[in-house]
């Protein structure tokens, strides 16, 4: 597909954006399409992972529309140990503060990966915190620990300037609600090929809606979905 654009179609290599969803999947991808195009060519084509290219655009493009861009951190592999640290210190100043005993930070300490798991969920569906907990009530024991929890979570990120893969695809999403800023992307995406479709959730549609000419091909298999707890919506394929 991607050597009937450039040879056929004579589309500029740097206009193709080709999307996996792992790094491996990437690096194999480009390795085939080097045994059909030269390799300088191939080179010009945007190979990413989803997050990897938005992630790249928004260091390259997104200085002018959010404070700090070009100087936040991911949180990848590490976003898990970075977790695990703010907690610790957050609830040992809730003891402190009295906000809760020590009894009961004990029970909430056993659950560390399913407050992370959570946060991932929603902010995957593109729920923020604030408005996750608008209409809550936080007197509720469960509501006011997952409340102080993810606040607290968003807050030392921002202060450290870090951000998530989540984060990535949020912000991304609403930065292409901006004319300017779409504009530089769209020279990127002229021609779109997704891989592992199947994969894909709402929020990353969202995307590839927004920065899709209309030019875009997918390949999957809706009986080969991993990732539902990425919410990936099997859905979209059927309905492509």
């Amino acid at each position: 597909a991607v050597a009937g654009l450039v040879y056929e179609k004579q589309v500029p290599p740097s206009q193709i954006f080709v999307s996996t969803f792992t790094k491996k999947a990437a690096e194999e991808m480009k390795e085939r399409i080097t045994k059909t195009i030269p390799e300088d060519i191939a080179n010009r084509i945007n190979i990413y992972t989803f997050h990897s290219f938005c992630y790249q655009m928004m260091k390259l493009y997104g200085g002018q529309f959010v404070k700090d861009i070009d100087r936040v951190k991911l949180l990848a592999e590490d976003q898990e140990y970075f977790f695990k640290n703010m907690l610790q210190t957050l609830l040992k100043r809730l003891i402190e503060t009295e906000v809760f005993t020590t009894e009961e930070v004990s029970s909430i300490k056993d659950y560390t990966e399913v407050f992370l798991d959570r946060i991932n969920n929603y902010k995957n569906k593109n729920v923020l915190c604030n408005a996750y907990f608008k209409n809550k009530d936080i007197k509720n024991f469960e509501v006011k620990v997952f409340y102080y929890i993810w606040t607290e979570y968003e807050r030392v990120k921002a202060e450290k300037l870090y951000i998530d893969f989540n984060d990535i695809m949020i912000l991304f999403n609403k930065l292409l609600d901006n004319t300017l800023f779409k504009s530089l992307i769209k020279p990127f995406t002229q021609f779109i090929i997704v891989d592992e479709f199947q994969d894909t959730n709402d929020l990353q549609m969202s995307i590839l809606n927004k920065i899709s000419n209309g030019n875009m091909a997918v390949v999957g298999d809706d009986a080969q979905s991993i990732y539902a707890f990425r919410n990936a919506n099997v859905k979209l394929i059927l309905d492509f």
